[in-house]
């Protein structure tokens, strides 16, 4: 995979994974795999990429018996609280803050 893939690829899952953030404990179906192309104007190759990189995490499930792709509640949970847990000065280097800072704002 070269850089402008992998970089493309990165993007589409921050995508998805700012809308799994937002859904908060509800389950919700994420847009499928031609309305993500259409929207981030990229292949279909990385948008899969993406997905699979998020089902792998388990923040995403493809559920039996249902089309599409869905949010892991469960998951948000645990992101949220985790990103909490670690900005707190008990669990951290204070040279990690701004990273942390950065990377949960960027997902809320």
């Amino acid at each position: 995979m070269n850089l402008s893939n992998a970089s493309e690829s990165e993007r589409v899952r921050r995508y998805l994974l700012h809308k799994i953030l937002h859904s908060g404990n509800q389950q919700m179906r994420l847009p499928t795999e031609m309305a993500l192309v259409k929207t981030l104007q990229v292949s279909r190759v990385t948008v899969r990429r993406a997905i699979d990189d998020l089902i792998r995490g388990n923040y995403i499930q493809k559920l039996p018996n249902k089309q599409g792709i869905y949010t892991n509640p469960a998951m948000v949970d645990v992101t949220m609280h985790s990103i909490a847990v670690l900005q707190s000065t008990n669990y951290l280097d204070s040279r990690l803050m701004p990273v942390l800072g950065s990377m949960s704002s960027e997902l809320l």
